[in-house]
């Protein structure tokens, strides 16, 4: 059932075309990536106490960024509430302890990416005598759209190696502003017709302040940009990891609709991508059926290409996978034309060679 990337993509005009970019094409990158869920690994890690621990699983979460949005809203709505006396003058001590739990808990998930995000310089493709970079960046930019589901900084890496071909719509709105904002007009300019990148998901380069405000966090620096990120959400200042890598589609879809970036991506932009979608990496599990049915969701009929990681698995197994996905999908829209290509082919991703 699996064909050739590069005979599947031979007529294909990529102008034209879309790629999505899972968490399989960030294991390809690196090992570290390589587990199932960063609520269970910073338990593993031991930087969650059982007390904090107790909160995700009575709200029925393993997102983070679920748990620290709800804490901000509990301490807003405390301030905001007319109180009985005997309970107005315990508040700042209520408000003290959720402070210090929203702290752990940022504590917890700074400290777990520290442990599993590899720096700039650990990268095979970053290493001097290696233009994988270069060519992972040329890969990137034969498209109109590159939708980035994962939340690391791999592909931002992959994009800082030329960052003139690509926009991601976040734009300096004053020059004593620390960070980027949104701007969704951005691709109504002359900059729309570069590679246009989106976050449906969000990412951990992208924050938001206690306004709800999205931003991005300026580093001109590869070297230094996770420990930037990191240090920033350490800091005083009241910012916020925008990003969601856990939990069910229903879980994710209502954490997507609480933030106007990720709203705008999902209402705007994921329905009207281009008919050709290429997916690296990308598993289309039950947990992301809220963005392939977005994809799918306009009238017109669209070609997937999905990649497949082969491993050790035979050919009955690889074709009741692969026959697995096309239901799936089938069932969403039935005009949809469905291909399957082996992820290490000639062409694709870390075997792209340039013209």
């Amino acid at each position: 059932m699996l064909e050739k990337y590069s005979e599947l993509t031979a007529d294909m005009d990529f102008d034209e075309a879309a790629l999505i970019v899972g968490n399989g094409a960030s294991i390809s990158l690196s090992s570290n990536f390589n587990y199932n869920n960063l609520f269970l690994k910073a338990e593993e890690l031991g930087y969650l106490s059982p007390e904090i621990a107790k909160i995700f699983f009575e709200i029925d979460t393993s997102n983070f960024e679920v748990i620290l949005n709800q804490l901000d809203i509990t301490q807003k709505i405390n301030n905001l509430l007319s109180l009985p006396e005997i309970l107005a003058v315990q508040l700042p001590q209520i408000n003290d302890v959720i402070s210090t739990s929203s702290n752990q808990i940022k504590t917890a998930l700074i400290e777990t990416i520290r442990g599993v995000h590899p720096e700039y310089t650990e990268l095979s493709i970053t290493q001097p005598e290696s233009n994988a970079i270069l060519r992972l960046n040329e890969f990137l930019n034969q498209f109109d759209y590159i939708i980035n589901l994962n939340y690391d900084l791999l592909v931002y890496y992959i994009l800082l190696a030329d960052t003139d071909l690509f926009i991601d719509s976040f734009r300096n709105s004053s020059r004593n502003r620390q960070n980027l904002t949104f701007d969704e007009n951005v691709i109504n300019t002359s900059y729309g017709a570069k590679t246009k990148l989106y976050y449906p998901h969000g990412n951990i380069v992208l924050c938001v302040d206690s306004n709800g405000e999205e931003q991005k966090i300026r580093c001109a620096e590869a070297n230094s940009l996770l420990q930037k990120i990191l240090s920033l959400w350490g800091s005083e200042q009241p910012l916020y990891p925008l990003f969601i890598c856990e939990g069910s589609s229903k879980e994710k879809l209502n954490s997507i609709h609480r933030n106007y970036y990720l709203r705008y991506i999902y209402n705007n932009i994921l329905p009207h991508l281009p008919n050709n979608i290429i997916c690296y990496g990308w598993s289309l599990s039950e947990n992301d059926e809220h963005i392939l049915k977005q994809i799918l969701s306009s009238s017109k009929s669209k070609k997937i290409y999905i990649s497949i990681y082969k491993g050790t698995k035979d050919d009955a197994e690889l074709d009741a996978e692969c026959a697995v996905i096309k239901q799936r999908i089938k069932q969403i829209n039935k005009k949809t034309k469905v291909y399957f290509f082996d992820s290490n082919d000639e062409g694709c991703w870390l075997n792209y060679s340039p013209d």
